[in-house]
């Protein structure tokens, strides 16, 4: 009867990890098909200084190098408008989500000319977008996520026997999971599920990591099932 346990256990495990490398690597190749317009900057409504005034779309985090600084956008600055070469005149901006969708028209490579405000003064920025998905550190986590699966793979098969072997190759998948499931804003069901699977593993990978320490390789003290539990929560 263990024996037949283990046998379902491993069949499990092998249909598991087989679907998460597939998945991985379809991801990998819409991650270099599709192209993710993008400005280097993070915008988000922020309250007016005035009572009464609507939210403002102020910069809250510049990427280091991006396009957005380089066009000479700072922190605090606030965009109301984007032009661009078909619509000189511009597309008010209002929400967060307005500059992902006006980007999205202007493509890869496009250019924008930013309307902004700072400090009570008006001034343009022009802007060349590029390509979110094209970034060197997201290929370093797929090297990383395979580095993970091969560790686990490879401890779990051969010392499939010793203790938290199954525990330790749960982490392991997690973590690849983690590493190679990152959704590339076309946002169709595959790329839903792929974020999905990203958020998922994002919180259970520290929780299997903690786990992991406190039980190996033997447990610190006799801990309760909703003690265990805790850690996951």
């Amino acid at each position: 009867m263990k024996e037949l346990k283990e046998q379902i256990v491993n069949a499990l495990l092998v249909i598991l990890t087989v679907a998460a490398v597939i998945c991985a690597g379809i991801n990998y190749q819409q991650q270099r098909k599709y192209a993710l317009p993008d400005d280097g900057a993070t915008w988000m409504e922020v309250p007016a200084e005035k009572p009464g005034e609507a939210p403002q779309v102020t910069v809250v985090h510049l990427t280091p190098g991006g396009p957005a600084e380089v066009a000479g956008i700072r922190k605090g600055d606030v965009l109301y408008r984007i032009g661009t070469a078909v619509n000189p005149n511009g597309m008010a901006v209002e929400q967060g989500i307005d500059v992902a969708k006006i980007l999205a028209r202007i493509g890869v490579w496009g250019k924008a000319e930013y309307s902004l405000r700072r400090g009570g003064v008006d001034l343009k920025a022009l802007v060349i977008i590029s390509d979110a998905n094209q970034d060197r550190a997201l290929s370093l986590q797929y090297l990383i996520g395979i580095a993970w699966l091969g560790i686990g793979l490879f401890l779990f098969f051969r010392r499939q026997r010793a203790p938290k072997s199954l525990h330790f190759f749960l982490l392991c998948l997690a973590s690849f999971v983690l590493h190679t499931f990152h959704y590339t804003g076309k946002l169709n069901g595959f790329d839903t599920a792929i974020y999905l699977g990203n958020m998922v593993a994002g919180l259970l990978a520290p929780a299997l990591f903690i786990h992991f320490c406190l039980t190996f390789p033997e447990p610190r003290k006799q801990r309760t099932a909703w003690q265990t539990l805790g850690v996951y929560l």
